[in-house]
């Protein structure tokens, strides 16, 4: 046991790094010297818990109390986002009582964070204690830097709640992402929601959905004074379509009070082209792009879809940088839009595209001096192949198949692979 007793500190650290919390509770008790190998910041600085199964297990009460002065990280939420129909309102009033537990110890130690996530949260009656132990918690913290709502299901009352007690930190917050959030929507309709957005004058990274954009938050963002926000991440979906559009003019002052400002869309199985342009305002410094569609189109939407991208390009050529495409159908060969997006975007520096190429030359035409590998999972692993010795006729076995496509720019350079993917 000599030689176990005398390994430096950082070693155990990283053992014990592969453990559980329940396995590391038991090395803790094997001798003074594994204990006190468990206090080092690397293996609590992170601590993500899930209420309805690592509350269940008294380790992490346990070891709560010992290590969290190294916490700087808490993710907290349920890891199924609803409710179990074969638990009992004792075991939910069980779970209520451990997760309390957690938040008394991390206030009684004083316990400071920088950054909160908080996941797949739904509310019920007996739960309404953790979510005031939890705001309680927040009020304490002076510097906190990020903030995380993501999937929450809670009453406006509550969500405002825990919004407002982070406010403490409001001048250290940099990074605020609130997506998902749908049944919390006429929170973010109100005043208390615009006011405490309007407290952040220190905001770099936004992330959110469409729909809470539009309530009136940009004018938030100005009233705020904020020159610092840099990252605009914005989810537009079907439950957008209901919400108010931000005009041009908002655009514009938004990019005149911020001017460092980038925006990144993602667009989630819409592609309707009547609709989308009205939200496609050309104003908007859009410099990534995600665009997921729906496995089923019909034949007008594979038209409108089509429209939706040309639009997308002509828009946004001058600042896209980063361009990321999902056809999840077969029908949709858009071999004439990636051309126009590689060759009038001049800025790209990455597109990658996942569905079918109808004519997989029409990219070594343009390029020649592309360095293209092709990877065909299928048992033909010799078929790694630098792209300017493909023959024809392995090019044509690509026609018609979905693929991946993946173009990097590197120093005036540009690389291509392709994963055939069937």
């Amino acid at each position: 046991m000599g030689d176990w007793e005398s390994l430096p500190m950082e070693l155990l650290a990283h053992l014990y790094s592969y453990l559980s919390r329940r396995d590391r509770l038991s090395c803790s008790l094997v001798c003074s010297s594994w204990r006190d190998g468990l206090d080092h910041v690397m293996l609590w600085k992170t601590m993500i818990v899930h209420i309805d199964t690592d509350l269940m297990e008294p380790s992490t009460v346990l070891l709560l109390r010992d290590y969290c002065k190294h916490i700087k990280n808490l993710e907290f939420g349920w890891a199924v986002p609803h409710r179990n129909h074969k638990w009992t309102p004792a075991k939910y009033k069980e779970l209520t009582k451990r997760a309390v537990r957690f938040f008394l110890i991390l206030y009684d130690n004083f316990t400071q964070i920088t950054c909160l996530r908080i996941f797949n949260w739904f509310d019920f009656i007996s739960f309404q204690k953790v979510t005031y132990h939890l705001s309680r918690f927040l009020k304490n913290q002076v510097n906190l830097k990020k903030i995380i709502f993501d999937n929450i299901s809670m009453h406006s009352a509550n969500y405002m709640k825990l919004l407002t007690s982070c406010l403490g930190s409001r001048s250290s917050i940099i990074n605020l992402d609130i997506r998902s959030c749908y049944y919390c929507q006429s929170s973010f309709d109100s005043i208390y929601f615009r006011s405490c957005i309007e407290q952040l004058s220190y905001l770099k990274t936004f992330k959110l959905d469409y729909f809470i954009l539009s309530c009136q938050l940009i004018d938030s963002i100005l009233t705020s004074r904020n020159r610092y926000l840099e990252n605009l991440e914005i989810i537009l979906k079907e439950t957008s379509w209901n919400d108010h559009i931000i005009d041009d003019e908002q655009w514009c002052l938004l990019c005149s009070a911020c001017p460092n400002l980038k925006v990144t869309l993602i667009i989630r199985n819409v592609y309707h082209y009547g609709e989308l342009r009205l939200y496609l305002k050309q104003s908007i410094p859009i410099v990534s792009l995600s665009l997921v569609l729906p496995r089923v189109l019909d034949k007008g939407g594979r038209c409108n879809f089509r429209k939706t991208l040309n639009l997308l390009v002509t828009n946004y050529h001058r600042t896209l940088e980063t361009m990321d495409l999902h056809i999840k159908n077969e029908a949709e060969i858009l071999d004439d839009i990636l051309l126009m997006t590689i060759r009038r975007c001049s800025k790209l520096k990455s597109l990658v595209f996942n569905g079918y190429l109808e004519n997989p030359n029409v990219l070594r035409n343009m390029f020649n001096d592309i360095t293209y590998f092709c990877m065909v999972p299928n048992g033909h692993a010799e078929k790694h192949l630098i792209f300017n010795k493909i023959v024809d006729e392995e090019v044509n076995d690509m026609k018609h198949k979905r693929v991946q496509l993946t173009m990097l720019k590197r120093n005036h350079s540009i690389i291509c692979s392709l994963l055939v993917l069937n």
